[in-house]
């Protein structure tokens, strides 16, 4: 149900990310929910290439060609501020490819990313650098408050992509 992967990116490519997540294109705003007053940072790069072509490729190469990206961001936390549980998506083809792009990351530091599976069980997933996990969009989640001892932005990159149908087609015997 909640797929893990490591050392998604090369090195070359945690650079790049981190150079796009030092502009000064951060906003401060984002919630999980409408009604949320849980607000955060956020960075949306669905006009970046190197996002939804360089950097999607590759995650295609690691969970298979069959998905279309929807949108591509950036969310970011400090201490004192947490996600709310909220779905990324109702289709039940949607996914969440939910990438930690830090290069180092304490268990200290928490920021957790807490995944519900049902009414009772529950997934906590550190951020690992280089990591990222991939999970239906229909599950309710949220992030985890950073500790005191983490003075920075805990950040993380959410690929919401779908699952392509492969439908059959009556009229010329092709999947597609």
């Amino acid at each position: 149900m909640i797929q893990k992967y490591y050392n998604v990116f090369s090195s070359n490519d945690l650079d790049l990310i981190w150079k796009y997540l030092m502009e000064n294109k951060w906003q401060f705003g984002h919630v999980s929910l409408p009604s949320s007053n849980k607000k955060f940072w956020s960075m949306n790069f669905d006009e970046e290439i190197f996002f939804y072509e360089h950097l999607f490729n590759k995650i295609k190469n690691i969970i298979g060609q069959n998905y279309t990206l929807q949108t591509v961001y950036a969310n970011g936390h400090t201490y004192g501020m947490e996600g709310e549980f909220h779905l990324d998506s109702p289709d039940i083809n949607g996914f969440t490819f939910l990438y930690y792009p830090h290069y180092k990351w304490k268990k200290s530091w928490n920021g957790c990313t807490t995944i519900l599976i049902d009414e009772e069980n529950f997934e906590m997933v550190y951020p690992t650098p280089n990591s990222a996990i991939m999970f239906p969009s229909l599950l309710w989640h949220r992030s985890e408050p950073v500790s005191r001892e983490f003075y920075d932005l805990r950040v993380t990159i959410a690929f919401k992509i779908i699952k392509n149908d492969n439908k059959f087609s009556s009229s010329t015997g092709l999947f597609f």
